[in-house]
């Protein structure tokens, strides 16, 4: 079970990331 908070954490974090670049690079250009 805590296994997968941590995964399901980390998935998060990731996509938030992609996220935010995706973001911030529409916003540069």
């Amino acid at each position: 079970m805590f296994r997968w908070g941590i995964i399901f954490l980390v998935i998060a974090l990731i996509a938030a990331a992609l996220g935010f670049g995706g973001l911030a690079g529409t916003a540069g250009w």
